[in-house]
């Protein structure tokens, strides 16, 4: 049996707006203009989704709403489909997440280990979402919703098409995007 994945990023939220780090904050909701970027994606959804599941944060739980408004499937949370943790960074400016503190650069993973203090690697993120992802596969689902963050949805796509992070190209995730991966 084949298995796909329809990921959707939350829509923007207060703090994407604002220029904050979120990472694993649970403060930002949902802007007017995300619930509208949610309600264009939910237009986008393929009919034959059989299962949901979200991160457990406020700006996905919120979008996922949107999306399934009208559908009859359950939404389930999972923490494992959470937002890379910036540590530290987490409530300051986006302009302090440095191409040191992150491991990329120029559209680039350069340093899978690199981590803000009291943050994740982009190894462990890959590893946890990697778990997450086992999670689906092991529900039997064959078509699953996963409303999560944009770090996540670069992730997830990597870990299913098996790439390893040093030199994998970093592409932009605006918000409310939707994305369909197979699992291998």
């Amino acid at each position: 049996m084949s298995q796909r994945l329809t990921l959707v990023r939350h829509g923007e939220s207060t703090w994407n707006s604002a220029r904050r780090v979120q990472g694993q904050n649970d403060e930002a909701v949902l802007s007017d203009l995300g619930r509208e970027q949610a309600g264009r994606a939910a237009q986008q959804l393929p009919d034959d989704l059989d299962a949901a599941v979200a991160s457990d944060l406020r700006r996905t739980v919120e979008t996922a709403a949107v999306l399934l408004a009208g559908r009859s499937l359950a939404l389930r949370l999972d923490e494992g489909f959470r937002e890379r943790h910036y540590g530290v960074l987490e409530e300051g400016p986006l302009d302090a997440v440095t191409p040191e503190l992150m491991g990329v650069r120029d559209g680039v993973v350069v340093d899978p280990f690199a981590h803000p203090e009291g943050g994740e690697s982009l190894d462990v993120f890959l590893r946890r979402v990697g778990e997450a992802v086992e999670r689906v596969r092991a529900s039997g689902a064959e078509h699953t919703l996963v409303v999560t963050h944009g770090g996540t949805v670069r992730m997830i796509r990597a870990y299913c098409a098996g790439l390893s992070l040093p030199g994998l190209t970093w592409d932009p995730v605006g918000n409310a995007t939707v994305w369909t991966v197979e699992l291998p």
